[in-house]
């Protein structure tokens, strides 16, 4: 089997290539533990992602965050979606190799890092990265291709369950494609592990995803 890190670097040049608006800045890897890919791999090396769930977060947060955390010693994410992430809704697939990364690429160069980026981009900036960051979403699935993508949030949610997307139903199938290939996924959207404050919501969550995949 190719190694995880290889499969990781088809996607550098297309990191590079985004049409940063001014308010992000490109992160790839700098962080060496877990955490979502761009800024941590995704997933670990010992659990190749083909097959599995790809969980998809907005974006990083700031770069500052991003910064104290890259290099050695190897180091985990800590912000809070992390966290949460790591212990609402990963072990909700101890049975499927998982995939975290984020929706939009880079980090935002300032904060905060909680609210909507897209509110500080200018709408011909957003249009032109919004629509990479869609491309580069295809691109992660057709080389990773999960049984299942789950969207989480509800800035997530808005970008994405329109036509020209993943489309206005809520549970489904989607055909992801770049021209020569294409992969098909069960979508679902969940809540962002940042706003699953009350235990009762963490374990609504936990129920939530758990039907998703006994039904699928």
């Amino acid at each position: 089997m190719i190694r995880p890190q290889l499969q990781l670097d088809t996607l550098s040049q297309l990191v590079s290539d985004c049409p940063y608006p001014p308010e992000m800045e490109k992160i790839e890897r700098g962080i060496l533990g877990a955490g979502f890919y761009p800024g941590a791999q995704g997933f670990t090396s010992q659990q190749f992602p083909y097959g599995g769930v790809l969980l998809l977060g907005r974006d990083f947060g700031v770069l500052d965050y991003y910064t104290r955390l890259a290099g050695e010693p190897a180091r985990d994410e800590t912000a809070t979606t992390w966290t949460r992430t790591r212990d609402i809704y990963l072990p909700c697939f101890s049975r499927l190799p998982v995939w975290c990364t984020n929706y939009l690429l880079g980090a935002r160069r300032g904060g905060p890092s909680i609210g909507n980026v897209k509110e500080r981009i200018t709408p011909d900036a957003w249009r032109s990265f919004e629509a990479y960051c869609w491309r580069f979403l295809q691109s992660q699935v057709l080389l990773q291709r999960p049984r299942f993508v789950v969207v989480l949030g509800a800035f997530n949610r808005e970008d994405l369950q329109v036509s020209n997307r993943l489309g206005p139903s809520p549970h489904g199938r989607h055909i992801f494609h770049d021209g020569t290939a294409q992969h098909s996924a069960v979508i679902a959207f969940a809540d962002h592990p940042y706003s699953l404050i009350p235990n009762s919501r963490r374990q609504s969550a936990r129920e939530a995803m758990a039907g998703l995949l006994s039904r699928s």
